[in-house]
């Protein structure tokens, strides 16, 4: 099979995924719910009562602000760092260590010409990546290889992130990788240029 022809094998898969997405997420799963109930009662089964309230209820509390919200900032709770800041400072200035930042993704038209941009998530890592690597002295490198074809055509978040920080007039990076697919990727090709 042809590269071309796998990608657009997965641009295929992409409207399925949305698709399936829009169908699991609020409010459509729990009136989901509630319509397969109302199937459940119309057969003459008294559990299609239960689930025909329970989607009913779901779909009422997920359109409730006072319910969302709490949900949504729990959901978004920032993680315990893995190390302090005082124990990074035994890094500060090494010539063997490097800030390693991670893709998370990429969009396309995002940019403000139209163009690929960072997906906010990868936007966040770079941002604290380039914290990092200043208040460390220490060079910065990306990881994060192509996402797939777009309007704009193929391009890696390796390329984007490198656009990014040149437009921000930041330090270069140290260098870019820019095949893995995967967390699982990004380790495995980071570690031919950390050795």
């Amino acid at each position: 099979m042809s590269p071309q022809a796998g990608s657009q094998g997965k641009a295929k898969m992409r409207p399925m995924y949305l698709q399936l997405k829009q169908l699991l997420l609020p409010p459509a799963s729990p009136l989901l719910l509630a319509f397969v109930g109302l199937a459940l009662l119309a057969a003459g089964r008294r559990s299609g009562r239960w689930l025909t309230g329970i989607g009913l209820l779901l779909a009422w509390l997920l359109s409730c602000e006072g319910f969302v919200d709490p949900l949504a900032r729990w959901y978004a709770r920032a993680p315990a760092p893995a190390v302090t800041l005082s124990e990074t400072q035994a890094w500060a200035g090494r010539s063997d260590a490097v800030v390693l930042v991670l893709g998370g993704g990429i969009r396309d038209g995002g940019a403000a010409d139209g163009g690929f941009d960072l997906q906010p998530l990868t936007a966040e890592r770079l941002r604290r990546g380039q914290w990092w690597a200043a208040r460390l002295r220490l060079p910065l490198a990306f990881s994060g290889g192509p996402t797939g074809q777009g309007e704009h055509g193929v391009t890696t978040e390796a390329a984007v992130a490198a656009r990014v920080l040149a437009e921000t007039q930041s330090a270069p990076m140290l260098w870019l990788e820019d095949q893995a697919m995967d967390t699982r990727g990004n380790a495995h090709h980071a570690a031919r240029h950390l050795q």
